[in-house]
């Protein structure tokens, strides 16, 4: 029996890696028993070539989801440096911005069980996208607040979307990488959050009036 696949590359960027690693063991332990002759795929041989394509690419998701994880420990921090202004220009007392403050972490707290059952309901990649989405408006909108209850508004979706980043990624890093070099890109993941602690420190240089909201947008 001969083996024929006519769309390596379509099944290539279609498929996750650790998918294919097991189909194509599969396949040639198929082929070494004598059940499958031969295995072609519009004549070359199926992931050995095009795969270092796929295996470049991925990397490419990896730096899009760090990125966005990066934002995520940044908002977690952000707001603590730059209470002062924050206090002057709205007027406000430090309980109100103590509340404003623990909003992020009320909503992603809450939203860590639904976080699980979206991402294997609609999928980690539309997950992430939409809820990623949301952090960004709710960022621009705490920015961009003219008062403290469209602040609140803002940090409630900015915590809301953060929330929806962390499970969405570590499920589409299980499929896009080999289980021996998981725990090594969850390590980088975090390293990369940290560095977002560090963006939220920077934003606690010397600041004009309302230049804080630069930091958000």
């Amino acid at each position: 029996m001969i083996l024929e696949i006519t769309s390596a590359e379509k099944l290539l960027f279609d498929t996750p890696p650790t998918i294919l690693f097991r189909c194509n063991q599969t396949l040639r332990t198929l082929q070494g028993t004598g059940k499958v002759e031969s295995i072609h795929s519009g004549g070359s041989t199926v992931v050995n070539e095009d795969q270092q394509k796929l295996l470049r690419y991925r990397w490419l998701i990896f730096a899009t989801l760090a990125l966005g994880y990066l934002f995520v420990y940044f908002h977690r921090l952000s707001l603590s440096v730059v209470a002062e202004e924050l206090a002057v220009e709205f007027g406000t007392s430090a309980g109100s911005l103590g509340f404003l403050g623990s909003v992020y972490f009320y909503c992603y707290a809450l939203m860590q069980f639904p976080a699980g059952l979206l991402s294997d309901s609609i999928g980690p990649r539309k997950a992430v996208s939409a809820f990623t989405v949301v952090a960004s408006v709710g960022s621009l909108l705490f920015g961009l607040a003219p008062n403290l209850r469209t602040a609140f508004a803002g940090r409630f979706l900015v915590g809301l979307g953060a929330a929806m980043v962390f499970i969405p990624t570590m499920k589409i890093l299980s499929r896009w990488f080999h289980p021996k070099e998981f725990a090594f890109v969850s390590g980088i993941l975090n390293a990369v959050g940290g560095l977002g602690h560090f963006g939220g420190h920077m934003a606690s240089g010397s600041m004009d009036h309302r230049l804080w909201l630069a930091r958000f947008l």
